[in-house]
């Protein structure tokens, strides 16, 4: 039969399981439509992974451009952490002296630098984490497939931001228990 003469298939969608590779699955079953005497160039065989992509390529897009961005945020981030650190350090080089000779311990001194920057930063971070979880929430509400707004990326990402700021200042408080 010619198949351009042939009327579009009857069935509009059909979900077949395969095991495998799926480039080789979607050829077989495009030799099998052939072989049958229904393949027309209408029809489409696509994988579930392929509709899913095609569907959702605007929001890989967003996950890449959003990654780049939260990348250089981290990265300006630490910048300013050690900057801020090393005029802290250099301001404070005296009072860490006349601590340290009225009998001020290494530890003590370490923990007091350290506690200066991971204060500020706990707070924020306490008070940043409810408005997070509010917007994270009303966005996700947006998607068709729900996603949990899971407690453990916020305490996660509070872990984060305090050993990201105890890594920035460890060597500034080093640097003042030498004095």
């Amino acid at each position: 039969k010619d198949t351009e003469d042939m009327p579009p298939p009857l069935v509009n969608h059909m979900l077949i399981k395969v095991s495998g590779d799926q480039n080789e699955a979607k050829e077989n079953i495009r030799e099998y439509f052939i072989e049958k005497g229904v393949y027309h160039e209408s029809m489409q065989i696509d994988t579930l992974e392929d509709k899913v992509l095609m569907n959702y390529t605007e929001e890989l897009n967003m996950l890449k451009l959003v990654s780049v961005f939260a990348s250089i945020c981290i990265l300006l981030t630490v910048l300013a952490i050690v900057a801020l650190s090393s005029y802290f350090a250099q301001v404070k080089i005296h009072d860490t002296a006349v601590y340290k000779v009225f009998g001020m311990s290494s530890g003590e001194t370490f923990l007091k630098t350290v506690w200066s920057f991971t204060a500020p930063l706990f707070a924020g971070t306490i008070v940043g984490i409810p408005f997070a979880w509010f917007f994270v929430s009303r966005w996700l509400e947006s998607y068709p497939f729900r996603i949990n707004n899971s407690p453990v990326i916020y305490i996660a990402s509070l872990i984060a931001i305090l050993a990201v700021t105890v890594a920035s200042v460890v060597l500034q408080a080093i640097r003042l228990i030498r004095i």
